[in-house]
């Protein structure tokens, strides 16, 4: 299955995985969906950005507020669990104002191996792979990174997606992504930081 050489390819040697991490392979199918527990939403703004601007494009939701020095607009959603409505998973995206540059900024559970990563799946297919978290805090772990234009196309397709990554102990996690609406919610955030770029 396409899936299972996915997961395969995913998988560092150095890990030793082993059956768990053939297991998962086997299941990746049916967790690619939207799992019953995990609800994806638009980002409400935070406490810091209560007086930002918001606006909601399926699934994402871009957010304007002012940023000393910085691009004012980022476009984000979130992954909670559906039950208690804690956030699991955070993703955003801002793009620099200039230049083929998006920063990117993902919150993911604590709990992860960091060496191996993580990788975002598009429609059954990589679109983003060997991604590195910078750091972890008592809240999560976080990829800090930047992508280009091309990075951004797989995204466009605004189809059901995941984050994938490896558990400390060996075991796959698979977080579920929306792209609908990302198409329409990346050029509203990319035009109003051009703008803010130009009158810098």
């Amino acid at each position: 299955m396409r899936q299972t050489r996915l997961v395969q390819e995913f998988e560092n040697p150095q890990l030793k995985i082993g059956k768990k991490m053939r297991y998962a392979a086997k299941t990746l199918t049916a967790t690619l969906a939207l799992s019953a527990s995990l609800l994806v939403t638009g980002l409400p703004a935070s406490a810091e950005l209560s007086s930002a601007d918001t606006e909601k494009f399926g699934d994402w939701v871009v957010r304007c507020s002012d940023h000393a020095g910085l691009p004012p607009c980022d476009m984000a959603q979130a992954v909670a669990d559906r039950e208690t409505g804690a956030q699991v998973m955070q993703f955003s995206i801002a793009y620099a104002g200039t230049e083929d540059t998006y920063g990117v900024l993902i919150k993911a559970p604590l709990g992860v191996f960091l060496p191996a990563g993580a990788a975002i799946i598009v429609d059954g297919e990589y679109a983003k792979k060997d991604i590195e978290f910078a750091r972890c805090d008592r809240d999560g772990c976080y990829v800090e990174n930047v992508m280009r234009a091309d990075d951004m196309t797989a995204f466009k397709a605004e189809v059901a997606g995941a984050l994938v990554m490896v558990s400390a102990d060996g075991d796959l996690i698979t977080l579920p992504l929306s792209f609908v609406g990302f198409r329409e919610a990346l050029d509203v955030m990319s035009e109003r930081n051009r703008i803010w770029a130009l009158d810098s």
